[in-house]
């Protein structure tokens, strides 16, 4: 709970000096994250690619918009890179080749939908091949794989009859996992098991890296 209070209280802050420098109606906030945590879900606690669940994988994205609408919900598939095209289009930028799509346009009532599945993935820090493993949902099912060599668990859920993604009935359904895997594929460009090199072949250790290591040595 408490990375729930340290949002909190910092996103609260922003507001507030959103509200005190009186900018609300020339002010576009947008909330959202990187990936979800686990707390207890499929007893666990944190957060890993074996677990490309709904409780890492759903996160939220809030958009409050002068003009908008207020208390909206949208039920629809978005993406990470979709928040860019959105963002442009909100602030008028005029911009053209990028991924993603507007999602704004699920706000106003322009579209329904804009994707009927979405590709999740969770690659490696080494370096080498990064391949990690990836997730494609849709609205009935849930596949996940790794991606950069052969797994020899591959997964399937039936989130109709299997909300929380505890019975995995990959063999029961050899169509299904060929759609979402070359639903995979198009995303990833080769046939799966891939070869997705690091940008960097040499990364570097992470600030948090430094920050423990020091804490440790006092």
């Amino acid at each position: 709970w408490g990375e729930v209070t340290f949002v909190d209280k910092w996103v609260g802050a922003f507001l507030n000096k959103v509200d005190e420098l009186k900018l609300w109606d020339d002010t576009i906030v947008m909330v959202t994250s990187d990936h979800g945590t686990q707390l207890k879900d499929h007893a666990r606690f944190g957060k890993g690619p074996e677990d490309l669940h709904p409780f890492n994988t759903q996160i939220p994205w809030y958009i409050r918009h002068p003009d908008g609408p207020r208390g909206k919900q949208i039920n629809a598939f978005v993406q990470s890179h979709d928040l860019l095209p959105t963002a442009l289009r909100l602030l008028e930028v005029p911009y053209a080749n990028v991924d993603g799509e507007d999602a704004w346009s699920l706000v106003t009532g322009e579209r329904d939908v804009i994707r009927d599945h979405v590709v999740i993935g969770w690659a490696e820090f080494v370096a080498g091949n990064a391949g990690g493993r990836a997730s494609v949902r849709d609205a009935e099912w849930n596949y996940v794989v790794s991606v950069g060599e052969e797994d020899p668990q591959p997964e399937l859920y039936h989130l109709p009859s299997d909300p929380e993604e505890m019975n995995n009935v990959h063999d029961r359904y050899p169509e299904v996992v060929d759609r979402q895997r070359t639903r995979l594929e198009a995303v990833v460009g080769q046939p799966i098991p891939a070869q997705l090199n690091e940008v960097c072949d040499h990364p570097a250790p992470s600030p948090m890296y430094f920050f423990l290591q020091h804490r440790a040595l006092r």
